[in-house]
């Protein structure tokens, strides 16, 4: 018989098993949630899930999931940002600073949405061009500072 014969003949006999009062359970098909179990999802190379960054810079995060059966299409990523005026994140998980402030970043398992882990992010300004970082002109003491004229004196 062909194919589509078949399908016609499974659909009548279906019919008639309705019709005659029986019930019929048809097995759910297994999707990938089913099959895969996530145990844990991580980022390897933040610290204490605190990320650091001046306005400006960028950053990729490194998430690892540990699923069984181990296979590449249960191992999907979101990446979600609480602040995006503060900080952005990427769908491969690069995280890029915009202002002074703080943000989290989410990390979830697309196969299993309650395994995640969240990164905190703050934010600092970046030192402004032409400004010598660390560079401090000390203020003139009462050693070389002239108190009747207001200027300082040679030392």
């Amino acid at each position: 018989m062909t194919n589509r014969t078949n399908r016609v003949v499974a659909v009548g006999v279906m019919m008639g098993m309705l019709l005659s009062g029986m019930t019929v359970t048809v097995p759910q098909t297994a999707g990938a949630a089913s099959k895969a179990k996530v145990t844990s999802v991580s980022v390897t190379n933040v610290k204490k899930k605190k990320l650091t960054l001046k306005v400006g810079k960028s950053f990729t995060l490194k998430a690892k999931v540990k699923v069984k059966p181990n296979k590449a299409k249960y191992k999907k990523l979101t990446y979600l940002s609480s602040n995006k005026k503060v900080a952005t994140v990427s769908a491969k998980g690069k995280v890029k600073a915009l202002k002074k402030g703080s943000a989290k970043i989410t990390v979830r398992s697309k196969t299993n949405k309650k395994k995640k882990v969240v990164i905190r992010v703050t934010v600092k300004a970046s030192v402004p061009v032409g400004t010598p970082a660390g560079k401090v002109t000390p203020a003139p003491t009462s050693q070389n500072v002239d108190v009747q004229k207001g200027i300082p004196t040679p030392a």
